[in-house]
């Protein structure tokens, strides 16, 4: 077979590192089949996608500018420059400046339109067996002449969590509702999602098909590079990290306060945060006037802040993005993973610290039970609109060494028989399934 895989999305998370883990499985699973990835040039350039998977063979890496087609060494020339353009606009003054340009001279919304494919880029789709979606969001629906399989992560726009402005949920459920119309085949990764899609999508065409997720974690960091990450970043012994990023179901205020209850009754457990957001604490608190105007209204919104007595640099550790290897190093050398979602698909940080062999910490939402059901894996589960529980939770978990050590070395075990050759194999099943259906 030969597919298309496509991911306009650049965003450094969860995202990104999905596709890549799945390319990289299919890879393996299938060396008779070849795989386009056609990613975002931002990506290819950052990620250093042609040099990750130069080691095989059947992989081809096809950047897209704007949706077009182009050439490596044009999309690193344009990431480049996009790269200095949205730096410069991050800066307060100029954020603020650029967006009221943007609304009230060049009328345009605040929220970013949705990728159109132009009819070249559609032609080329038109030659391979299947194309894939592995980011089927900020894309419009398109016609092709070959089957097309998308992965639906996750409704978080249908949630009121606050995370979308108003157009961009409008943009994204208009895209949603053109796809689920079309003879698109869904997949999703846990069940919890696949009945999301049937309730919230009750016309959709295709049934949805469950391919659970392995870990993104792609190294196997040494002690010696686990102290080097904790000393870059002069980071204390015991500490919980949190990947996540500052969007108001991650919850992380619900965890500031629960550590610092801990904190007042006499538990210092020192966290580190990482991920898009949250190193924006550290200019709320260096007192900065124009920094802090902005990203006090952020924080104001998704309700994350310093306090309960917390202090960074001390008791909170506000890194943001960090590189893939720091972000596994600083997950093996942690007491434990916290994650204290209020929603999601399922939980990307415990899938990591469980193959990395790190204790989770995790809120009892249904994917993540789910997960667990299915590979076999441990952890200490609290209600995440309970903050006092999860105070409870944390100290019990982080008390109890032996009770600690035995869910580590289950879900190790459980991680080791699940694999992304495994992910690729039911991904495969459901290429072919497509590819031979009457009237393709």
């Amino acid at each position: 077979m030969r597919i298309a895989i496509i991911n306009q999305y650049s965003s450094a998370g969860g995202g990104s590192r999905f596709a890549r883990a799945l390319v990289a499985g299919l890879a393996q699973a299938e060396p008779a089949s070849s795989f386009d990835l056609f990613a975002d040039a931002r990506a290819v350039h950052r990620d250093g996608l042609v040099n990750l998977f130069s080691v095989y063979p059947n992989v081809r890496i096809l950047p897209l500018d704007g949706g077009a087609i182009v050439d490596v060494e044009q999309a690193t020339g344009n990431s480049l420059v996009r790269a200095a353009r949205d730096w410069a606009v991050q800066q307060g003054p100029i954020l603020r400046t650029y967006r009221w340009a943007k609304v009230n001279i060049l009328r345009r919304p605040l929220a970013t339109p949705s990728l159109r494919l132009p009819p070249e880029t559609l032609r080329v789709l038109d030659t391979y067996d299947v194309v894939y979606l592995a980011w089927p969001y900020s894309i419009e629906p398109f016609e092709v002449d070959v089957p097309v399989v998308a992965t639906f992560h996750d409704f978080n726009f249908k949630h009121e969590f606050g995370n979308y402005s108003p157009e961009l949920r409008e943009n994204t459920e208009r895209d949603m509702r053109g796809w689920l119309a079309t003879s698109v085949q869904p997949v999703s990764s846990t069940r919890f999602i696949a009945d999301e899609l049937r309730q919230y999508y009750p016309d959709h065409v295709r049934e949805p098909q469950v391919v659970f997720l392995s870990t993104f974690a792609v190294h196997d960091p040494s002690r010696a590079q686990v102290t080097s990450v904790q000393a870059k970043f002069s980071l204390p012994t015991g500490y919980l990290v949190c990947p996540s990023n500052t969007s108001p179901h991650k919850n992380l205020a619900g965890l500031l306060r629960a550590l610092g209850k801990l904190k007042r009754e006499g538990q210092r457990i020192p966290l580190v945060l990482t991920g898009f957001g949250t190193d924006d604490l550290n200019r709320l608190a260096a007192g900065n006037r124009e920094l802090r105007a902005l990203y006090q209204a952020t924080f104001d919104l998704h309700d994350v802040r310093i306090e309960e007595g917390l202090k960074l640099g001390e008791d909170v550790f506000a890194l943001g993005f960090v590189s893939d290897l720091e972000m596994d190093a600083l997950i093996r050398g942690a007491s434990a993973v916290i994650a204290p979602s209020r929603y999601e698909a399922g939980s990307g940080p415990a899938l990591d610290a469980w193959k990395l062999g790190t204790l989770v910490i995790s809120s009892n939402i249904p994917p993540v039970i789910e997960q667990m059901e299915y590979l076999h894996t441990c952890a200490y589960l609290f209600d995440p609109d309970d903050p006092a529980q999860m105070a409870d939770v944390i100290l019990a978990a982080v008390a109890d060494d032996e009770a600690a050590s035995a869910m580590v070395i289950e879900s190790l075990a459980g991680m080791a028989a699940y694999t992304w050759v495994d992910v690729a194999t039911g991904y495969l099943e459901v290429f072919r399934d497509v590819s031979s259906r009457p009237g393709r």
